[in-house]
């Protein structure tokens, strides 16, 4: 049983948690059966507006696909790269325009309180810039920092640039712990 499956039983209503994420799960990489790169591009860009759909799903099966021929490995990176900007563009405009009031208004929908609103601007005004780029690593937050980022106005060009550098620091660790003996990296 996988560790996802031990948390979700340990929680309640977890046959119901359970049940929709599998199917959530199984839908997408059905998708990505259906549409191959289009499908990539539909989750990863849903990923990073916000809705829980994980890359941690999605870009495994993709990278399973391309060492099994039917896609190329470059390309699917591309892709994914690309349906994140597309994500995060869309969620940092929806929060730039809207700002604070749209997410005081209807935050409590999506889980965001007005307390949390608050604490988010005392936190990107000290540490903005290092908050977007560290976020593109972490599951679960990586979507949010475009939200922080359009409500306190950061340049767009910005965010972006950190975006991609997150991205591509967190890929190249990813690569260098895949190509890497463990001994050679705890020696440096």
């Amino acid at each position: 049983m996988t560790n996802l499956a031990v948390f979700l039983l340990s929680i309640p209503y977890h046959d119901q948690i359970y049940r929709a994420v599998e199917s959530a799960s199984s839908f997408m990489l059905n998708v990505i059966d259906q549409y191959d790169y289009g499908g990539i591009f539909v989750g990863m860009g849903i990923e990073s507006i916000g809705i829980p759909l994980p890359s941690e799903l999605i870009m495994p099966y993709g990278g399973y696909l391309a060492y099994m021929g039917h896609l190329n490995f470059i390309a699917v990176v591309l892709i994914a790269t690309l349906a994140c900007l597309a994500g995060s563009l869309i969620t940092y405009s929806i929060s730039y325009y809207g700002g604070a009031p749209l997410f005081e208004k209807y935050g409590k929908y999506v889980g965001i309180r007005k307390s949390e609103l608050d604490a988010a601007q005392q936190w990107f005004h000290k540490y903005g810039d290092t908050t977007i780029f560290f976020s593109r690593m972490i599951p679960g937050i990586r979507a949010y920092s475009s939200i922080t980022a359009g409500i306190f106005k950061m340049d767009v060009k910005k965010v972006l640039n950190l975006h991609v550098s997150g991205v591509t620091a967190m890929e190249f660790r990813a690569y260098l712990r895949r190509r890497v003996p463990r001994r050679e990296l705890e020696d440096h």
